[in-house]
């Protein structure tokens, strides 16, 4: 009997961990809300990313869990969502926002300057076309570990999702040309997380989202049709 109720005990324990794992998933939004602020010199959200990347192992699994739309003109904006899960089994530190921005036509500021404790993170957007990778999308993510309110402490299996968007175009100009003599085309679209600066991480390493999506890129029209005034945009939503 007693057996039987430490057996339920422990069940049910094991139910409520569960339960709250599974309702403390954080969305942290991302998109850019405001043209007044810049971001600190290098560190810009960009349609690619010339980051230099290496072999470095990271505990984090990605998925990419939705775009708005299954098609797009290029240059169209996008946003889409990707969740990072910690695969590890100890508490890890994320950056939940981007680096502190700083105004325009104002130096930069020695809280923004890298420091010892400083974790910086890339979220991507890559896709695949014609068998070769290429990165649609970066975001940074900066954070300092000794400030609570700039990270994000993600617990052995929890999870987060971001919140990010962009514009359909690819860095340098030769990839964009490249792309661009390739439409109308279909691409394979992938999330991407990059720790490139952490005191838990050795090196620096990405996590490649092992799901897809597929999406129609289409070229840019000649003349955009009138849209009537005060109609909303209805992109079409992504099965």
């Amino acid at each position: 009997m007693r057996l039987q109720i430490a057996a339920l005990l422990l069940l049910a324990s094991v139910c409520s961990v569960s339960a709250v794992r599974a309702q403390s998933v954080e969305t942290i939004d991302l998109r850019v809300k405001s043209t007044q602020l810049a971001p600190p010199p290098g560190q810009v959200a960009m349609s690619g990313s010339g980051f230099r990347e290496s072999e470095a192992r990271i505990p984090v699994e990605v998925k990419l869990l939705d775009l708005d739309r299954d098609t797009y003109n290029y240059f169209d904006r996008f946003t889409y969502r990707v969740q990072v899960r910690n695969t590890s089994d100890a508490p890890l530190l994320l950056p939940r926002q981007r680096p502190v921005p700083v105004a325009l036509g104002q130096p930069q500021s020695a809280e923004v300057r890298p420091q010892s404790g400083d974790i910086r993170c890339l979220l991507q957007l890559r896709v695949r076309l014609a068998g070769i990778e290429h990165v649609a999308n970066t975001v940074l993510l900066g954070a300092s570990a000794d400030n609570p309110g700039q990270v994000l402490r993600l617990g052995p299996g929890q999870t987060v999702e971001f919140i990010a968007d962009g514009r359909w175009d690819f860095l340098p100009p030769s990839v964009a040309d490249e792309v661009r003599r390739q439409l109308p085309a279909s691409l394979e679209v992938l999330g991407a997380f990059v720790v490139s600066r952490s005191p838990q991480v050795k090196g620096t390493g990405k996590s490649l989202s092992p799901n897809s999506l597929a999406i129609d890129l289409l070229p840019y029209p000649a003349a955009h049709p009138k849209k009537v005034v005060g109609s909303p945009s209805n992109p079409k939503p992504h099965d």
